[in-house]
């Protein structure tokens, strides 16, 4: 976990580093025993560190797996955004885009399980703060980056004005495939003869989609 949440960055770097190795321990053991059959103390012993110790950090649970959800994007994002900034928003550069994207979730499924989890355990909550940091972080995608310059350059077209609401379509389609699949894969492939590798299936469809400017 490299990205930070931006919200501690005024900590001094001993406790941001103590911050950054109880988000891991946590992160570890949500995926191990799950998120909802975690509780504090199993976080504060696998951490080595005593429970008023983890709360002086984190209050409840809560707020702990939200910071890692942020950690989470903020990694994928910028995992995904190497050299954006040199690119035009051609339609093989958003095939690779999607490649690398589908990629990233098939080598890290444990990722995958995470945001499952969360989705799962946190259907709505009542925070001002970390859904204003969430906003923040969803107009960083860099695939909204990239499509805007494609439309933007005459490459690309597509189904609505708003970019942003059309990367977050894209993303979202991709993800959501992704947490079906690979958190059962053995299932989907006994039943319906379906492998984790057909989810690239979805970047011909985006394409399919999208339709080039002479």
């Amino acid at each position: 976990m490299d990205f930070f949440p931006k919200q501690y960055k005024h900590e001094s770097r001993t406790r941001r580093q103590r911050r950054n190795f109880l988000l891991q321990t946590a992160f570890k053991l949500f995926i191990t025993n799950g998120l909802n059959n975690t509780s504090m103390l199993n976080i504060a012993h696998e951490a080595g560190v005593e429970r008023r110790t983890l709360y002086n950090y984190y209050p409840h649970k809560d707020l702990l797996a939200m910071d890692i959800l942020l950690v989470l994007i903020g990694d994928f994002h910028e995992l995904l955004s190497t050299d954006i900034a040199n690119m035009e928003g051609t339609v093989a550069e958003l095939r690779s885009y999607l490649n690398h994207f589908i990629d990233t979730l098939l080598s890290h499924p444990e990722i995958v399980d995470y945001f499952s989890q969360f989705d799962l355990s946190f259907r709505d909550y009542d925070n001002c703060e970390y859904e204003q940091l969430m906003v923040e972080l969803s107009y960083s995608d860099p695939l909204i980056q990239l499509i805007s310059k494609g439309v933007e350059n005459g490459y690309l077209t597509v189904p609505s004005t708003d970019t942003s609401t059309v990367a977050k379509t894209i993303s979202n389609a991709i993800m959501g495939l992704a947490q079906r699949i690979l958190i059962r894969p053995q299932v989907y492939q006994r039943e319906q003869n379906y492998q984790a590798e057909n989810i690239r299936l979805m970047v011909d469809i985006v394409i399919g989609g999208i339709t080039t400017q002479a």
